[in-house]
């Protein structure tokens, strides 16, 4: 199982390549009543305030640091298994950055679990698209 970050406007890609999304923001996008939301994982109210600089270290402070990267990750695994082992994407509304919160996400299970998260390249065929 590899694990890989995104944002929703890739979704068209993910189903044909046998990518499970698994969404780190605090809902699905309409349409997507049937991807898992990995809530633990939201930024909460104090990140919401954080001032931009400091987001990340608050983020890992306030929902990273309370949370158990194996445990994340046997989470993820038995999502994969149950789809035929696919592979998985984090995914949440935000284009691509280094200072989005999924990244955060990826550094810690590479930090903890020497697990690599790529970022899913943007597919320009759904660069745009809206979700239904």
């Amino acid at each position: 199982m590899r694990i890989f970050t995104s944002f929703f406007d890739n979704w068209r890609v993910f189903k044909p390549l046998n990518i499970v999304m698994v969404s780190v923001a605090k809902r699905r996008p309409r349409g997507f009543s049937d991807i898992p939301v990995l809530l633990s994982l939201v930024p909460n109210e104090v990140c919401e305030k954080a001032p931009q600089g400091k987001f990340a270290e608050t983020y890992w402070r306030e929902v990273l640091m309370k949370s158990d990267p194996t445990a994340l990750y046997n989470m993820l695994k038995t999502i994969s298994q149950a789809n035929d082992n696919a592979d998985i994407v984090l995914c949440d509304f935000s284009a691509p950055s280094e200072h989005n919160y999924r990244r955060q996400i990826a550094a810690w299970l590479q930090y903890y679990l020497h697990v690599v998260v790529d970022e899913f390249p943007v597919i320009a065929e759904t660069k745009g698209v809206k979700l239904q």
